[in-house]
């Protein structure tokens, strides 16, 4: 994102760093033995992969593109 010149590129790093901590404490709880953990877990990641990974993502993957289509490189 960084070596492309992403104009949302801090943010999203944010977003991930977000999601690490979140991991982290997720873990943190499992390792615990809470119980609720199944469905929070699931919760979690069916909201970054309905929501984060479609929006965000590929965003990203498409920037590339549309940079070569409006500036022919």
């Amino acid at each position: 994102m960084q070596r492309l010149s992403y104009p949302c590129c801090r943010q999203h790093q944010r977003e991930h760093a977000g999601l690490r901590t979140q991991v982290g404490a997720k873990q943190e709880r499992a390792a615990a033995g809470e119980a609720t953990m199944t469905i929070e877990v699931m919760r979690f990641l069916m909201d970054w992969l309905t929501d984060h990974i479609p929006r965000s993502d590929r965003q990203i993957g498409r920037y590339p593109a549309e940079q070569k289509r409006l500036h022919g490189r």
